[in-house]
């Protein structure tokens, strides 16, 4: 039975791909939302940093920001 696992690996992160892909485009409607997402790429490719913390990171970063009276647009 391992090689349907291995058959279905490639499908499976080829979904994954997508779905991404689809989220990514549905939401990055400005500059800054396209730029954290492509550094939040990155960093869950290239690092062993938990994939939610990068997530996390921004919100904490602009609620931060807010209690300081500034806002990114």
């Amino acid at each position: 039975m391992w090689y349907v696992q291995l058959g279905l690996v490639p499908m499976t992160a080829g979904l994954v791909a997508a779905s991404a892909s689809l989220i990514a485009e549905a939401l990055d409607t400005r500059w800054i939302l396209t730029a954290i997402t492509a550094v939040i790429a990155f960093l869950s490719f290239r690092t062993k940093v938990y994939p939610l913390w990068l997530l996390v990171a921004p919100d904490r970063i602009d609620r931060f920001r807010a209690v300081l009276g500034r806002r990114w647009r």
